[in-house]
């Protein structure tokens, strides 16, 4: 993925439409979001449900993945 200040898009005003691959989230509003290193998380929020689910979106290969939260001993949170 292009980063913002390789191209200066920021001081131009320029964006690009980068597609992402795999198991995209579904649009929603509240949510909490995270970026750690080049991976962007997604947690909860809602549309018509409530969302409890966890999304990561690599940002070097441009592709989503469902984090199951009962993996590795991890405690899901409640949907929010």
């Amino acid at each position: 993925m292009k980063r913002a200040n390789d191209n200066k898009s920021l001081m131009s005003g320029l964006w690009e439409c980068n597609y992402a691959l795999g198991n995209m989230p579904h649009s929603r509003e509240g949510g909490s979001g995270c970026l750690i290193g080049d991976d962007l998380y997604i947690f909860g929020g809602f549309s018509r449900d409530l969302f409890g689910d966890l999304r990561v979106l690599n940002t070097d290969i441009n592709k989503w993945k469902l984090l199951n939260l009962h993996e590795k001993s991890m405690e899901a949170a409640s949907a929010r």
